[in-house]
């Protein structure tokens, strides 16, 4: 399995993880292990445009994906966001979406390391449904490998 991730972001994400002794960053590595193929180039493609995109205009872009009924928000930032910036982003995609898994992550200096994860059972909350009004997330496209898989934007 390991092959699959060599000469791509994942294959340095994945000597963090083999050297963390953190659970997040375990959790994290045995949902990387079930990606295939086509979703590590399809991934590793969306986030050297957001990359490039926010080197040039500063702005965030913050990638959605959900993959197996597990969300996932890579912050692909110039300036890479503070924790709290990427829980409150995660926790709203994750009340969108009704999932009850949800990791962030941040894309820096080729690594992409996980930062958070949220793992509780959905609960419908009308405070939550007041923020999520003004949530601003943008599909650019939804492609279905081996689940689906979401990739979005918000400012």
């Amino acid at each position: 399995m390991r092959t699959l991730f060599l000469g791509t972001f994942l294959e340095k994400t994945i000597d963090y993880i083999n050297k963390s002794e953190n659970d997040l960053a375990l959790d994290f590595g045995f949902f990387l292990l079930d990606w295939d193929k086509a979703l590590i180039n399809l991934v590793k493609n969306e986030i050297t445009i957001a990359m490039e995109k926010s080197v040039d205009n500063k702005k965030n872009y913050t990638l959605c994906l959900i993959y197996n009924n597990i969300g996932l928000a890579i912050c692909c930032n110039y300036n890479p966001p503070d924790k709290e910036y990427i829980y409150h982003y995660c926790n709203q995609a994750k009340y969108i979406y009704k999932l009850d898994q949800w990791f962030g992550c941040v894309f820096h200096n080729g690594l992409l390391e996980p930062v958070l994860k949220l793992d509780f059972s959905f609960l419908q909350s009308n405070e939550m449904d007041k923020q999520i009004q003004q949530v601003k997330l943008v599909n650019n496209s939804s492609i279905d490998i081996s689940g689906t898989v979401i990739y979005g934007r918000h400012e």
